[in-house]
């Protein structure tokens, strides 16, 4: 047996050792420059026609195919075709023909804990189908001057860029809408109506919810590739609250039979009707006298319609309650120069020849 003994000298060995240190300190940068991948905010699982999913900065298309992964603040345009969307969180999302839309984080980090303050949907144009259930929280579209809110059921969210106008159609369920910069007047639709919101008529509320007919509803449910299913079930929803009467309030008869006599505002007098005033204006001392029920009613409605319930909508339509009656003044305007061509006699004649000059063509 023959033994080699091999003896390595002090230069070589400090190679060895550099050599060694680099390869570690270049496989542990390597690690560190490999970003993470987070985990999507939706998924792509159906489309038809021609749908682009991009990263959120806009400058590079994400392969669209079923179960295509959409970054958070990712971006999502269906320039001719449809779309469904699965959020994370739970909720779906059909979108319809020209429409352009942004999926976001809802997850906020606020000093270390994660809160769920932000919205799920952008929508830049177009119109936008969503669903929620019970268990997934409360769902939050946000338009360019609106904000839609739901916590189940399922509602047609929707932006003209034109009109600069929102439009909130709840179709199962009850839904908000509510203006994004004065979140604090929400207006709720309930199954089958329809609220929208345009700034450009001055309006900082949004509009009281009307009945949806199923004339403007059904092209709209089409143009979102629904199941037979679906359809059906918004369409029924609609014709359901068309039927539905309007609720009635006799609180001010039940009054009326208590005190067991007529507001003498409303009661007729024999000697003729000029006796009789229906809404009877301020005394001279300026205090209007008790109006009947249904005028402070009807009070009460216009203010809450045109100033959304605050003081100050009230105040521009009966500004006499809080300003007092307005007063009535005459100013006499004296014209000297009428006194001075009165004293002087040629002047006052050259006026009469030259009022006496006609023209004729």
């Amino acid at each position: 047996m023959i033994t080699v003994q091999t003896r390595i000298t002090k230069k070589a060995f400090a190679r060895v050792c550099a050599v060694t240190a680099g390869v570690i300190v270049a496989v542990s940068l390597a690690r560190a420059e490999t970003p993470k991948l987070e985990a999507p905010c939706a998924v792509l699982e159906k489309f038809g026609g021609q749908v682009y999913v991009l990263d959120p900065s806009r400058t590079q298309l994400i392969d669209a195919r079923l179960g295509s992964p959409i970054p958070c603040e990712g971006w999502v345009s269906v320039e001719s075709g449809w779309a469904e969307l699965q959020h994370r969180d739970g909720f779906k999302f059909n979108l319809a023909d020209a429409t352009f839309v942004q999926i976001s984080q809802s997850l906020r980090v606020e000093k270390g804990l994660e809160k769920d303050l932000g919205d799920h949907l952008v929508i830049y144009k177009g119109q936008v189908l969503a669903q929620a259930s019970p268990d997934q929280g409360e769902l939050r579209m946000v338009s360019p001057n609106a904000r839609g809110r739901m916590k189940s059921g399922a509602a047609i969210f929707s932006f003209l860029q034109d009109s600069e106008e929102t439009q909130l159609v709840s179709i199962e369920r009850k839904a908000t809408l509510e203006n994004r910069f004065e979140p604090s007047m929400k207006v709720t639709a309930a199954a089958g109506e329809a609220t929208s919101l345009t700034i450009k008529n001055d309006r900082i509320i949004p509009s009281a919810p009307k009945a949806v007919t199923l004339a403007t509803l059904r092209p709209k449910l089409v143009t979102f590739h629904l199941e037979e299913d679906r359809k059906k079930k918004a369409l029924k929803t609609a014709l359901n609250r068309q039927d539905r009467k309007f609720a009635t309030d006799l609180a001010h008869e039940r009054r009326y039979q208590e005190a067991d006599r007529v507001p003498a505002a409303l009661e007729f007098s024999e000697k003729g009707a000029s006796n009789y005033q229906r809404h009877p204006s301020a005394s001279a001392s300026g205090v209007r006298p008790a109006q009947p029920l249904e005028s402070e009613a009807m009070h009460d409605s216009l203010a809450r319609k045109v100033g959304g319930g605050e003081k100050v909508g009230s105040q521009i339509l009966f500004p006499e309650e809080y300003h007092g009656k307005a007063q009535r003044s005459e100013l006499e305007v004296v014209d000297k120069s009428a006194d001075k061509i009165g004293s002087d006699p040629e002047r006052r004649r050259l006026m009469e020849e030259l009022s006496k000059i006609k023209v004729t063509d």
